[in-house]
């Protein structure tokens, strides 16, 4: 009996383990049908956005698939809240970049992957009235609640992109291809990100 019930434990950690990164490059978390990546090194809401779309898998054109993470139901939003508590080995963890603002003509809060939201999770007060605050991150507060900052202020954040079932580039891949950011070492606290040559740096 006790055989059986330890074979059913290895079955179920594997399949909780074994195929949580199927469709996910290295350092990334899968959850559903996207990937998540924080990189701690804190950038301007702008410069966050940018090292996002650099990310891509093989074959993908332009600049990429990659945005600061979208929250479109309170199950994503939980799951983003507790990647960040577990990083930081706290709860409320530290501040991070939301890919919502409101920079584009209309003037209403909009993720960076162009869509609209359909789900809020504002904290109290939030968002402000306050005209240089048009970025969003997490509060430093013990439930996973948005509030609105300048965005020219530097947090670190999650990428976001969606899973794919291969990520290996071919020998000969398209020249034309968004190319795939170089592994971070450690990918938690990144001090530099580092890129192909040829590709945008941040500026530290």
């Amino acid at each position: 009996m006790e055989s059986k019930a330890a074979v059913l434990i290895c079955l179920v950690l594997c399949a909780v383990f074994c195929g949580s990164n199927a469709g996910c490059p290295a350092y990334w978390t899968q959850n559903g049908n996207s990937c998540y990546r924080y990189i701690g090194l804190p950038q301007t809401y702008a410069r966050a956005e940018s090292v996002c779309k650099m990310f891509a898998g093989c074959g993908e054109s332009g600049r990429g698939i990659g945005h600061i993470l979208s929250l479109n139901t309170p199950t994503e939003n939980q799951f983003a809240f507790g990647m960040l508590a577990n990083i930081f080995g706290e709860i409320p963890p530290a501040p991070a970049w939301l890919g919502l603002s409101d920079m584009n003509p209309n003037q209403e809060f909009m993720w960076s992957d162009g869509t609209r939201p359909t789900y809020n999770a504002w904290g109290p007060n939030s968002p402000s009235q306050n005209h240089n605050s048009n970025c969003a991150i997490f509060g430093e507060l013990l439930a996973p609640r948005w509030m609105d900052v300048g965005c020219e202020e530097e947090f670190p954040y999650i990428c976001e992109m969606p899973a794919r079932s291969e990520f290996t580039c071919p020998e000969r891949a398209d020249p034309g291809a968004a190319p795939v950011p170089v592994i971070l070492k450690n990918p938690n606290e990144p001090r530099v990100v580092r890129y192909p040559d040829g590709l945008p740096k941040p500026q530290h």
